[in-house]
């Protein structure tokens, strides 16, 4: 992938069935990817808000093969993908779900096309073996007050955006079946509870594939 010269490098169906292509890549420095996964987003609006998160803390350099994937998509250069690119991308992959649905799931922030950050948070929303860190890192992002918990007016902050507090979620559901999802029974969700919701609506994603996260 790193070979300077564009024409001898890997085409991303070919780094998909490489072996190494499926491994965890230093696992202490960055969470392992899952682009072996024959589909691509959480359908989750809390999954996909808390993947976004763990994109964010993440450079190319963390994840370059991810990084090299997104760039042999991004033909352009601009960055950002179409619902074209992102088609052909799911092609090569060898993903085959509708460009139209994972535009929708990725494309966070509605203006038309998938950012590099907003592909990430897809390829990471199907990874069951993020690192603690990473998880840690993204738990403080909603734990505003930073008591070690996220309670329910803090959920409502960070699920809403920039926009009006919602109770109800882009994808339909409510902030109270999202806290009875991922919460630790008692109101709250702690950070076990995050990371045990993270691991297992990553494992429904990935091997549950008729089914959402």
């Amino acid at each position: 992938l790193l070979r300077k010269d564009p024409s001898r490098r890997p085409t991303a169906r070919e780094c998909r069935e490489a072996g190494w292509f499926h491994q965890v890549v230093c696992a202490s420095r960055r969470p392992s990817h899952a682009l072996a996964s024959s589909k691509i987003g959480a359908t989750s609006y809390f999954h996909r808000a808390a993947a976004f998160c763990i994109a964010t803390e993440l450079s190319m350099k963390d994840v370059p093969e991810i990084f090299e994937v997104f760039k042999s998509i991004d033909k352009s250069g601009s960055g950002r993908l179409t619902q074209g690119q992102l088609a052909e991308g799911l092609d090569l992959l060898g993903i085959a779900q509708d460009a139209a649905e994972v535009m929708a799931i990725l494309d966070m922030d509605q203006n038309g096309y998938v950012s590099y950050t907003e592909f990430l948070a897809g390829v990471l929303s199907t990874d069951e073996s993020l690192s603690e860190r990473h998880v840690r890192e993204a738990f403080e992002m909603f734990d505003i007050d930073g008591d070690g918990r996220i309670s329910m007016h803090e959920l409502r902050i960070m699920l809403s955006g920039e926009g009006p507090l919602v109770d109800v979620l882009p994808d339909g559901h409510s902030i109270e079946e999202v806290m009875a999802e991922a919460g630790n029974g008692e109101g709250v969700i702690t950070f076990a509870s995050f990371k045990k919701y993270l691991e297992r609506a990553a494992g429904e994603r990935t091997h549950n594939q008729s089914g959402p996260a």
